[in-house]
């Protein structure tokens, strides 16, 4: 019974970590909404479209032009820029993962897919049993340099050096499938006979 409060406890903290982020998310495009309703519905009145859809398609094109100005500012003023970074700075320290979420946002919109430069493997422990890792580097005396990830913020976590037969690599499973199975808990990794092909 305690594993599976420990269980459910893992699975809840994860959980809120991911919608934090998406949260702050929505709650400041419903604010932003909010506050260019009504200016979205004048300008369509000034056309002639007193209506809930020409209010809503003025409104979403008000928004598109304010973040396209912002882009240029904080593009061509450096001033801006700063301003920028130091409010990031703060959202990063006070939301959980708000980097990872920012990072993942850009290369969707960018269309852009952030190859992992590591290598999967699973670290044999002392009680027999097996972590899943990412190989950072190796030396010529079989030193590895791993980290193991946090779960489900993968890029972060605890940095270990280890020797060679203390890893079995992952011959067939690429870093960034391994990354996105780790996302979700692992779930997958064992139903995926070839992925646990190792070296």
């Amino acid at each position: 019974m305690k594993a599976f409060f420990n269980k459910a406890r893992k699975l809840a903290v994860a959980g809120f970590l991911f919608l934090l982020p998406v949260f702050v998310v929505f709650i400041v495009v419903k604010k932003a909404w909010t506050s260019l309703a009504s200016l979205g519905a004048k300008i369509a009145s000034v056309f002639g479209m007193q209506t809930i859809a020409g209010a809503t398609i003025f409104t979403a094109l008000l928004l598109i032009v304010i973040c396209v100005v912002c882009g240029l500012l904080v593009l061509h003023y450096s001033s801006m820029k700063k301003f920028n970074n130091m409010i990031e700075g703060q959202l990063m320290k006070y939301i959980p993962g708000y980097g990872n979420y920012k990072a993942m946002a850009e290369d969707k919109l960018k269309g852009k897919q952030r190859i992992i430069p590591h290598s999967p493997a699973l670290l044999k422990t002392e009680n027999d049993s097996l972590q899943p890792v990412f190989i950072i580097e190796k030396d010529d005396a079989g030193n590895n340099m791993i980290l193991v990830p946090a779960i489900p913020e993968t890029d972060k976590g605890q940095i270990l050096i280890v020797k060679e037969e203390k890893l079995k690599r992952i011959l067939s499973v690429s870093a960034n499938e391994f990354d996105e199975i780790l996302k979700s808990m692992g779930k997958g990794l064992l139903s995926r006979q070839h992925a646990l092909d190792f070296a």
